[in-house]
């Protein structure tokens, strides 16, 4: 006979023990100091320019704090995980492919500018 769970197991747990627990399972520090998350700070923006067949993207946070979360970005039927070592990558667009940025929304950030030269 399977046992009722009675919801009991369940407790609530800060914003710090959050992160602790996610960056312990990834092996990574995912937030830098996790003081946007909190409210303290703004949250990050992408910047983004399209230049000689590249996607340039680097991110722009309060108080330049570490921000290194890799970037998604759709390229056709294929999406492609950029790292973003120091807050900055590229990637290499095809001719007449329009790139979509964290196409599935995984990541909360403010806003995403676009440059296109």
């Amino acid at each position: 006979m399977e046992e009722i769970k009675s919801g009991g197991q369940c407790r609530f747990a800060t914003t710090d023990e959050f992160l602790e627990i996610v960056e312990k399972v990834s092996s990574r520090e995912l937030i830098g100091s996790g003081k946007f998350i909190s409210g303290r700070q703004s949250l990050p923006v992408l910047k983004t320019k399209i230049e000689n067949g590249f996607l340039y993207l680097e991110w722009k946070i309060e108080n330049n704090l570490p921000f290194s979360v890799p970037v998604e970005v759709k390229l056709g039927d294929e999406i492609i995980k950029v790292e973003m070592r120091d807050g900055a990558g590229s990637l290499e667009i095809p001719e007449g492919v329009e790139p979509g940025i964290d196409p599935n929304k995984w990541i909360t950030m403010a806003d995403v500018e676009i440059i296109k030269n």
